[in-house]
């Protein structure tokens, strides 16, 4: 799965995070504890900046686990909706969810 933002077909940077955030949405419901975010960036050369685990909370809201560059720690941010959002050059993410062995 991959989510992200587009400028392309004359979209406004407006607009394409506006409908980022309503596929943002969309998606959040698919997504489980254990999945493989990596979240995708702006930056030339680049298709990840970032990696994590999700992680769902007892209250349902969907969290990211991830090396802090800034904290210099494991972390367990408050939701990823909000650790997106933070970051200008942040525009989606790309999930792979490991398979169970039998």
């Amino acid at each position: 799965m991959r989510l992200g933002l587009s400028e392309e077909h004359g979209r406004t940077p407006s607009e394409s995070r506006r409908r980022f955030g309503e596929r943002q949405a969309t998606a959040q419901p698919l997504l489980k504890t254990g999945d493989i975010v990596g979240v995708t960036t702006s930056i030339d050369g680049l298709d990840c900046a970032h990696a994590g685990l999700c992680y769902r909370d007892a209250s349902g809201v969907l969290r990211l686990l991830h090396g802090s560059t800034t904290q210099k720690a494991v972390i367990l941010d408050a939701e990823l909706a909000t650790y997106l959002g933070r970051v200008s050059t942040h525009t989606g993410i790309m999930v792979a969810r490991p398979l169970e062995v039998a």
